[in-house]
């Protein structure tokens, strides 16, 4: 007699970010937040976190300041101690090449922020497996 096994898929969960800047008020900043969070639940991603800052523009080193970087890094460890582990960073702004480099050279063992998406790698990523979809 066969046996079926039953297991949960498990679903990757991910943590936004998001800036409060001088063009991008706090209000307009949860709006876009809220449609990444769709983006992300649509390509099967559970958001498990918001984080924000209010910079007068993007960290041109690291995206957000050093003491938000780490504060990111702190929640995901303390995620994974209580065995939640946090499957990606999700950016609401387009990383350069730069930030991309140095927040993956901070001296922390979270390779988590090294799974960073932004928006548009999010809406690339939907529109390949749309495209997939189509052609079966």
């Amino acid at each position: 007699m066969k046996e079926f096994v039953i297991s949960e898929a498990k679903v990757e969960t991910a943590v936004l970010v998001g800036l409060i800047t001088q063009t991008q008020d706090e209000r307009k900043t949860n709006e876009y937040l809220d449609e990444l969070a769709f983006l992300a639940e649509t390509a099967g991603a559970e958001v498990v976190k918001r984080f924000t800052q209010k910079l007068p523009t993007a960290n041109s080193v690291t995206y957000v300041g050093k003491g938000k970087l780490e504060e990111i890094r702190q929640y995901i460890h303390d995620e994974e101690e209580a065995e939640r582990e946090v499957g990606m960073v999700i950016f609401d702004d387009e990383l350069s090449a730069k930030q991309i480099r140095n927040i993956e050279a901070e001296p922390v063992s979270y390779t988590h922020l090294r799974a960073h998406e932004t928006r548009h790698d999010l809406v690339c990523r939907l529109l390949l497996e749309k495209k997939k979809k189509t052609k079966q």
